[in-house]
């Protein structure tokens, strides 16, 4: 069986939600399945410190989300320069 054939396994035996605070309890619960956590006090951010590719693409799901106020918050941290 495949991982992804087993991860959705999981999610269904388990019932798990992906939204809001249940969601990030969720996903670190997960990431624990795959031996994250132990002495961290973290495992959601060990598992990222490890896995560079999620941290990627978590960004470009970022990147690709119309929301005024993250613009707005990055147009603020953001130098100017000749490109606008």
């Amino acid at each position: 069986m495949s991982l992804a054939r087993k991860i959705e396994k999981y999610i269904a035996q388990e019932h798990v939600q992906f939204e809001g605070y249940e969601g990030v309890k969720s996903l670190t619960n997960l990431v624990k399945l795959f031996g994250y956590g132990g002495s961290f006090a973290d495992p959601l951010s060990a598992f990222l410190a490890d896995n560079s590719g999620a941290l990627e693409a978590l960004v470009e799901w970022i990147s690709s989300q119309s929301c005024d106020e993250w613009e707005e918050s990055l147009d603020d941290g953001l130098r100017e320069d000749d490109d606008n």
